[in-house]
Order: C-alpha cells, then sequence, then structure tokens
C-alpha cells in the first residue's frame, strides 16, 4: 500500500488480523503479499469479540473475573460475619466507584 509507505506508517502484519463475521465465504486476505492471520475471537481495548457476536464467553469471563475477585477477598478477611462481610464489600463498591 503506496499511501503509507509515503506517510511512513508501517502496519505490523503480525499484528494484524482478520475475523470473518456473518458469512461463510472464504477469503485470503493479504497485506504486502504475506497472508493475515483469521481469528474466531480478539480482544481488544478490554472488549472480547466473538465472529459470531454471541456474549456468552464476555460474560463467562466477566464471571470467572468476578469469582476470582470474592475469592481474594474472602481469602484474606478473617471475620466471617456476614454483616462485617457485607459492610467491607460495600465500602470497597464506594471505593471503586470513586475511582472510576
Amino acid at each position: 500500500m503506496k499511501w503509507t509507505k509515503d506517510w511512513h506508517l508501517d502496519f505490523n502484519i503480525e499484528k494484524c488480523k482478520t475475523m470473518r463475521i456473518g458469512h461463510k465465504l472464504h477469503t485470503d486476505y493479504k497485506l504486502d503479499g504475506i497472508k493475515l492471520q483469521e481469528v474466531e475471537d480478539e480482544k481488544d481495548l478490554g472488549i472480547t469479540v466473538v465472529n459470531n457476536l454471541k456474549p456468552s464467553s464476555r460474560c463467562a469471563k466477566a464471571a470467572a473475573k468476578a469469582m476470582q475477585v470474592l475469592g481474594l477477598i474472602k481469602r484474606n478477611f478473617v471475620l466471617n460475619d456476614e454483616d462485617d462481610f457485607r459492610r467491607q464489600i460495600e465500602v470497597a463498591g464506594n471505593y471503586t466507584s470513586r475511582e472510576e
């Protein structure tokens, strides 16, 4: 692609990928004569996109992350009283909402 060379904006071909969404037509995409890798899912800016656009894998990853955080909280607090635990969760929730 001439414009990328003219403007010194070379693509990193190893980071370029293709994803087929919504059709079964098989097309090989090339950049500077090199075939681009085809993927079924890709994470970009913290969001995972799947080629069938179903949210199930995103939901599963979010649930797994939530379970990790809950496990971390449970392991690091010696208080097993439900009211104390609930107060700690509320404090943590207020703290994280201030960071955003």
